[in-house]
């Protein structure tokens, strides 16, 4: 039995969270056939989000997690788009590209923290939430983190942002960027809340690449790695 356990949960592990609906088909399988209890389904359910949420925010708090990253790459917000298209266009386009990547080293810092924050959402799922991500859609997993984690995510990330906007020097360059618009006739800077442009896009980030692990890992083939990992994979298929 404990073999019998350890498996499932390796290969639930391997799964890295990503397989809803692969394992909406074969849980029940694993349950009334398996000789497992629901309650040792749900643990290992619990095991593979935890490794794939930690492969997430190992991914996106790395260097260049973000700044590397097209797809959550902080970029100027639309309200600045104008007034630094036109400073880099007279000499200043180092100091709006600087800009960016000091953004983008705030978020990657940030990051980090969401894994506890995450500990904490797979510790209190229930086994009706464990039901209705495995019966869910191909991101019902993200889902479930964006809708437990965001308020506590949202105010861990802000100072931990704040803090690193300092060490970076990004308040020093907007303020130098702020003050080269001021001396150009008839052009303006914008207000802009700058902590929270890069806390909401360090959330959306973190959420982004964590629903595209889930439908990668889920349709990557080469995944089946291992006899069991197979063995599994295609029960579904001939399902």
């Amino acid at each position: 039995m404990r073999k019998r356990i350890l498996a499932l949960t390796l290969t639930l592990s391997m799964f890295s969270f990503a397989g809803c609906s692969q394992l909406s088909t074969i849980l029940p399988d694993l349950v009334d056939g398996g000789g497992l209890s629901e309650e040792t389904v749900i643990a290992g359910l619990k095991e593979a989000m935890q490794v794939g949420t930690n492969r997430t925010v190992n991914d996106v708090s790395s260097l260049n997690g973000f700044l590397g990253n097209a797809l959550i790459m902080i970029v100027m917000p639309e309200e600045l788009e104008d007034v630094m298209g036109t400073i880099s266009q007279i000499g200043f386009s180092r100091q709006v590209e600087e800009l960016e990547v000091q953004m983008n080293r705030a978020a990657e810092a940030a990051a980090g923290e969401a894994v506890d924050v995450f500990v904490d959402a797979i510790r209190g799922i229930t086994i009706q939430d464990a039901w209705s991500i495995l019966r869910g859609d191909s991101t019902a997993m993200t889902t479930y983190f964006r809708d437990r984690t965001t308020q506590e995510l949202t105010s861990r990330f802000r100072p931990i942002v704040e803090t690193k906007i300092r060490e970076v020097g990004l308040y020093q360059g907007y303020t130098a960027v702020t003050q080269i618009v001021r001396n150009i006739p008839l052009l303006n800077m914008p207000e802009f809340d700058l902590e929270t442009y890069v806390v909401d896009k360090s959330l959306s980030g973190l959420f982004t690449i964590l629903g595209r692990e889930e439908t990668r890992i889920r349709e990557d083939i080469s995944s089946r790695s291992t006899d069991l990992l197979r063995r599994v994979f295609a029960a579904q298929d001939d399902a």
